[in-house]
């Protein structure tokens, strides 16, 4: 049933209304908007349909505020009907004790203005569409509870601006949308199908045990054009499980950014999340800062979530806050940190404390994930900390770290006790490498980076270059290709997922002597010998040499030369003179390392 809403009062007489003197006719079930003041209002429209068995298709026709008398009830519209305001402004409003609207089933309401009630819309049922992404925007604000209140399942919220009023003042609610349903879509992967939620105590506020909540498209804790600041308190509360916060497609991408606390919370029972390709303290652009406190807080209980390819950027704490309670089902687990960019936030770019476990930042002992930049934040790059309980088996490897104020990782407490390792070689042959060094750890894996200095002047990981175990007598020795770079770290990791805070550095590494050249080359003739005899040295590059001549217990009889030699060869004479006839040894350093050594045979 089509009506258009001529009369924008709501009053005793506003329903629709048998006329007596028509005693053949029932006129509110003839089909046409009318109610006894002969105003076709809307009570009057929906109550018609509704009286029909119909759907009720209503336009309003008539700029205003439309004031809900509670004593007569909220609307409600019959089962797939649609309700819109085109070219004309319409606000309803009502107590701040009752809801404006609640409905069922397929309703569609678009245009509107819903301002000073409990709920603006109550959605008890399936598959309804508030919003629209033309024009025709519906603008929900100043609820004592929510702007949009979600009981049902598989319904859709395009388009909204839900907390700001028409010239971007702020004018929210305590939750700007609250979903109890599952498999509700707020925003969408389209151009305009995205809300704007901004402006609330909680943007988009979900009960912990709700499943299969989409967030796409959104800008939460902006201004209508994503470029300043209109915050909530917190933009997304409280997610339950298998909620997906933004797409991999620009359009889907949220814009979080602005909230005073929490761009998103975690809860209890956040599990089997996705969080992906949002922009989280910065503009729409990604380029300006619209800090929220905590980009992301990753509260007790939540396990099994991915945090991937997000930009969190410019918030004045924390890029992400990890936080566990030592209590039962309190710690914080299974989180995955993979592809972000993390970069200028105030303190940490992760913090991780209390009771949190099992966690990965990049990629884990067994599979391989993309590198996280870890870059420019404030004062660490990741930082273990104690809360209610110390963080354990937390896995950080294949990670880019560049110019963190302070550390790169920094463990205060946790992670087993674990150390970094140390070096105590590098070799290079100009093609391929080998680092040896020490772990206290048997089994533990080493992994190697290229280092660069941070403005603290320590040494954090910008690319990772290879990996080793730690055998069973502490050692370890890793191939990598040369590296072209300063230095390198290392960090360990134990086999529980334990990681270690970066090494010291070797180096530096550029122009380093290639001291396990196959081309250098130290010899003796004649050998055996009964007067003198002549080593010889081939030097592939210029160095500082070490010839000594060494008793069979290794102990230094004689130094032969000691001093820099250019590249070629050089030949040095050896005569005894006073040393008894028997066998000798001579070893050639180059760099103050042992290279090469040879027998000697001295006869009579």
């Amino acid at each position: 049933m089509s009506s258009v809403v001529t009369s924008l009062e709501d009053d005793e007489f506003a329903h629709p209304y048998d006329f007596q003197v028509t005693p053949d006719v029932d006129e509110s079930t003839d089909g046409v908007c009318e109610d006894s003041l002969h105003r076709c209002t809307l009570r009057a429209a929906l109550e018609e349909a509704g009286n029909l068995g119909l759907y009720a298709d209503v336009m309003f026709g008539a700029s205003g505020t439309l004031d809900m008398d509670e004593s007569q009830g909220f609307f409600v519209p019959p089962d797939n009907s649609i309700i819109s305001a085109i070219g004309v402004i319409v606000r309803v409003t009502a107590n701040p004790t009752t809801p404006i609207f609640v409905i069922d089933n397929g309703v569609t309401i678009y245009g509107l203005h819903l301002a000073n009630a409990l709920q603006g819309i109550v959605i008890g049922g399936n598959q309804n569409l508030i919003g629209t992404v033309a024009e025709h925007k519906n603008f929900i604000t100043n609820m004592t509870d929510s702007g949009i209140l979600i009981a049902g399942d598989n319904n859709k919220i395009v388009g909204n601006i839900i907390g700001l009023d028409r010239d971007e003042t702020q004018d929210g609610s305590r939750f700007g949308v609250f979903v109890v349903g599952k498999n509700n879509v707020i925003g969408g992967s389209l151009p305009d199908q995205g809300n704007v939620i901004s402006g609330n105590d909680t943007g988009i506020g979900v009960y912990t045990i709700v499943k299969e909540t989409y967030i796409h498209g959104n800008r939460i804790g902006t201004n209508r054009a994503g470029t300043q600041a209109a915050p909530n308190r917190i933009g997304i509360d409280n997610i339950g499980p298998n909620a997906i916060i933004g797409t991999d497609t620009p359009d889907g991408r949220n814009v979080i950014s602005g909230n005073t606390e929490s761009g998103i919370l975690f809860g209890l029972d956040a599990s089997n999340c996705h969080v992906v390709d949002n922009y989280i303290g910065t503009d729409i652009s990604g380029t300006l800062s619209i800090p929220n406190r905590d980009g992301i807080t990753i509260g007790p209980g939540s396990d099994t979530c991915n945090i991937l390819h997000n930009l969190i950027k410019f918030n004045t704490q924390n890029g992400i806050l990890v936080s566990g309670l030592n209590l039962t089902d309190l710690s914080t687990r299974h989180i995955l940190i993979s592809g972000n960019t993390i970069q200028e936030n105030g303190n940490a770019g992760i913090a991780i404390t209390g009771n949190a476990t099992d966690n990965i930042i990049g990629s884990s002992l067994t599979e391989s994930h993309d590198p996280n930049e870890i870059s420019y934040n404030g004062q660490v790059g990741i930082v273990l900390v104690q809360g209610l309980g110390d963080p354990q088996r937390n896995t950080i490897r294949d990670n880019i770290f560049l110019d963190n104020t302070s550390y790169g990782i920094r463990i205060v407490s946790g992670q087993g006790g674990i150390q970094p390792p140390v070096f105590e070689s590098y070799t290079d042959d100009g093609n391929t490498a080998i680092v040896v060094g020490i772990h206290n750890l048997a089994g533990a894996t080493i992994d190697l980076y290229a280092g660069d200095s941070n403005q603290a002047n320590r040494l954090e990981g910008i690319e990772w270059l290879g990996s080793g175990p730690v055998d069973g007598n502490g050692f370890f020795s890793i191939q990598i290709s040369s590296c072209i770079c300063d230095s390198i770290v290392a960090t360990a990791t134990d086999p529980m997922g334990n990681t270690s805070e970066f090494s010291d550095g070797i180096g530096t590494i550029t122009g380093i002597y290639d001291y396990t050249s196959a081309r250098d080359k130290v010899s003796a003739f004649p050998n055996p010998f009964n007067e003198t005899t002549n080593i010889q040295v081939d030097l592939f590059q210029a160095g500082d040499v070490l010839l000594q001549l060494n008793d069979v217990a290794g102990y230094t009889l004689k130094t032969l030369y000691q001093g820099h030699l250019d590249a070629g060869t050089h030949r040095f004479n050896c005569s005894p003179d006073e040393l008894a006839y028997g066998i000798y040894f001579y070893q050639l350093s180059i760099q103050n390392h042992v290279i090469k050594t040879g027998k000697l045979v001295y006869l009579r």
